[in-house]
């Protein structure tokens, strides 16, 4: 149960983090709103998949490429 709470903690830092960098992207420094909230989805994005990576589920000594390449398949859907 412990892991389900870190990584709905994950998505929850990653999705505050995506709406920062889109916010901040598209009201400071007048980018156009697809590209901004598109810049703000990827970063949200890589950040679950360090924190989940590193922080959920302790795979830091796994092979980084095969991981990222199964999290992008579902990350893809996602955007």
């Amino acid at each position: 149960m412990n892991t389900f709470f870190k990584a709905q903690s994950a998505s929850l830092f990653a999705s505050v983090f995506d709406l920062m960098i889109t916010f901040i992207s598209v009201q400071f420094f007048g980018v156009w709103v697809i590209t901004g909230s598109l810049t703000g989805t990827i970063s949200g994005g890589l950040l679950n998949f360090i924190l989940g990576r590193n922080w959920v589920f302790k795979a830091g000594s796994n092979n980084i490429h095969k991981q990222f390449i199964k999290y992008l398949m579902v990350w893809t859907g996602n955007l």
